[in-house]
């Protein structure tokens, strides 16, 4: 009975893969982004699903939306800390700061004022709302920007306030859900918060950066493209593993490891962009079933339940 399960998943799986990538063929004939057309197939054989004759169940696309969410935002994240090296973050501007603090927390101001002013949610919930907001779409973004082949300083900046936007969100979701638990089941101190803030970013970063330069010390003695690649490939699921078995950030994570990667491999630019050129077309079936499931997921109905 197992065996006719797994085969009926890998089958489910692999029709959603081909029917995105067609509907995504399609649009892009219309010119729409490969990463909106994931999402509007996904949501079309939805419809079907969800209205007609169940296909996919509920309970079998919680069970892989989780791993498929972490695997895909983790390749993400790593492609985009690959681009993103030492040499090229001392080159920016120092206006992208002002670019990504306006980004971050000029957008959880606004929009927890906003909500909080109309007194619909309480000030502690508006803040919670406006600590979301302040995320970026770093999977979204970085998918249209490495479709067109975007490149360039602007390129460059944009990647940089996606991988540190991240960071502050965390922080900020963080303090508001925190706040929040402290005044509805009791206090909750500011050393709980730090805590909190602690094991999700700063373990990301420690895993990141234990793995990025153990794993570029046994890369820099690797002459063999396939083995190098053999090693980022491994070592970045291992990443992704510990990310989960801890509850940290695997983005985050990702993104450190492959920063260090890039910046401190001996290794040529042109070898180095090869190997992470080729764990991009690995991770990009699983980052296009992460789009094409968000579409599949979306329910016309919950449209007329927002206020």
């Amino acid at each position: 009975m197992s065996d006719i399960n797994v085969g009926l998943i890998i089958v489910e799986i692999g029709s959603i893969l081909v029917l995105g990538f067609a509907g995504a063929f399609l649009l892009k004939k219309i010119h729409v982004p490969q990463v909106l057309g994931f999402i509007l197939t996904g949501f079309i054989i939805g419809l079907p699903n969800r209205y007609w004759q169940s296909f996919i169940s509920e309970s079998f696309l919680d069970s892989v939306t989780p791993t498929i969410t972490t695997l895909a935002l983790g390749f993400i994240g790593f492609n985009i800390g690959a681009e993103l090296s030492w040499k090229e973050l001392r080159k920016m501007d120092r206006k992208i700061i002002l670019i990504l603090l306006a980004d971050s927390i000029g957008t959880f101001v606004i929009v927890t004022v906003l909500v909080g002013a109309t007194g619909i949610l309480s000030w502690n919930f508006a803040a919670i709302l406006g600590a979301l907001a302040s995320a970026t779409a770093p999977a979204a973004t970085a998918d249209v920007l490495w479709e067109y082949k975007a490149s360039g300083p602007l390129t460059r900046a944009v990647l940089f306030i996606l991988a540190v936007d991240d960071i502050i969100a965390i922080f900020l979701v963080q303090i508001t859900t925190n706040i929040t638990k402290g005044q509805i089941v009791g206090d909750i101190s500011g050393w709980h918060i730090l805590a909190e803030f602690g094991l999700e970013a700063g373990a990301a970063l420690g895993i990141g950066l234990v793995f990025g330069f153990v794993i570029t010390l046994l890369i820099n003695r690797v002459k063999d493209h396939g083995e190098i690649m053999e090693l980022t490939l491994g070592s970045l699921i291992v990443v992704f593993g510990l990310s989960i078995l801890i509850g940290s950030s695997a983005i985050l994570a990702a993104m450190i490891f492959g920063i260090i990667i890039v910046s401190v491999s001996k290794k040529s630019d042109k070898e180095t962009q090869e190997v992470f050129h080729n764990i991009y077309k690995i991770g990009s079936p699983v980052v296009a079933v992460f789009f094409i499931l968000v579409g599949f997921r979306m329910n016309p109905a919950d449209l007329l339940l927002i206020g």
